[in-house]
């Protein structure tokens, strides 16, 4: 990804034996934003799902986690943006650190001096629900697109409209106009608490910028089957 793909990564497998069976997938947390000066927002971090052998460390909710600043360490306040998508942001009175995962600095943190602007509103053309039989089972893919994108997004969060809860998120990549924020087939995996969106469905859109600041939230829009 753009990014790493921090929420819908696929875990498959070699389609070369119809017996083949899915390997369980290995849980990273992904930095996808390393140096951020901001007022609001924070170090943006996903959950990347590894097919293979590997070291399992959990999702993108690091509470072991630490900011070193000049004083001492403290813990950064974690906001989750949606299922699998966590903001470390600094906590009061705390101007800037490196965000430590234990052994080693992975990200620097600073606070901006004046308010962060968001980005304007998500204005989808339109969002897609597609279902696709497979060997062993259907694959799902819900996708929003775009006329243009900000340069600034780097992902984009879908939220129930009724409820105002996140349901899931995709990755912005550069160049592309489509951004898919669910994908389930046979061998992938999901962040827990990712929830289906399926054609009918009225959803919200918000951007999350490369600050870690979340955008305005778009007009409701129904999603289309295709």
């Amino acid at each position: 990804m753009r990014l790493a793909s921090a929420l819908l990564i696929a875990a498959l497998l070699s389609p070369t034996s119809a017996a083949a069976l899915c390997e369980m997938p290995i849980t990273r947390p992904v930095v996808m934003t390393p140096d951020v000066t901001t007022a609001e927002g924070g170090v943006v971090v996903g959950t990347q799902f590894d097919g293979g052998s590997g070291k399992e460390e959990g999702d993108a909710t690091q509470r072991a986690w630490t900011i070193k600043t000049k004083t001492g360490s403290v813990k950064p306040t974690l906001v989750e943006l949606a299922p699998g998508l966590v903001a470390y942001q600094l906590p009061a009175k705390i101007d800037g650190g490196e965000l430590f995962d234990g052994t080693k600095a992975i990200a620097k943190l600073a606070r901006a001096k004046g308010p962060s602007l968001p980005l304007a509103a998500p204005a989808p053309t339109k969002i897609t629900y597609k279902e696709w039989p497979s060997r062993r089972g259907n694959s799902v893919q819900v996708a929003a697109v775009f006329g243009a994108i900000p340069a600034d997004a780097i992902a984009l969060v879908v939220v129930d409209a009724a409820t105002k809860k996140p349901r899931s998120y995709g990755l912005v990549t550069a160049g592309a106009l489509e951004i898919p924020v669910y994908y389930q087939g046979r061998c992938s995996a999901l962040p827990n608490g990712t929830s289906l969106t399926s054609a009918g469905d009225k959803v919200i859109l918000r951007w999350v910028d490369k600050t870690g600041v979340v955008s305005a939230d778009s007009k409701p829009i129904a999603v289309k089957k295709i």
